[in-house]
């Protein structure tokens, strides 16, 4: 489950609403519902109705728009900042290593 949901994960460490890390993993599910069927050669089913779509939950949040336009540009770039973290370190250990020899 965590390479699925890595977004999902840091978005929660982030400080999301927990109402909003359920719906990213209900869409989450579903999109990979729709390309496991996909990729067997079966229909992708449609939409199930009772999943909130993105406009429900703009329309639930008591932000303003600006905020909500903040917050989603910060859940926008969460996994790459964290790809570039991550290449960081991996590059001061390389330093690190190549030093200690």
């Amino acid at each position: 489950a965590c390479p699925r949901s890595f977004g999902i994960n840091v978005a929660g460490l982030a400080g999301f609403p927990e109402k909003v890390l359920q719906i990213a993993k209900e869409q989450s599910h579903t999109f990979e519902m729709e390309l496991q069927n996909h990729t067997h050669g079966t229909p992708i089913p449609k939409r199930s109705n009772n999943v909130t779509s993105s406009i429900d939950i703009v329309e639930d949040m008591d932000e303003e728009p600006d905020e909500v336009d903040n917050l989603y540009n910060k859940v926008s770039n969460l996994e790459m900042e964290a790809v570039k973290l991550n290449h960081e370190m991996e590059e001061a250990l390389a330093q690190n290593d190549a030093q200690s020899v």
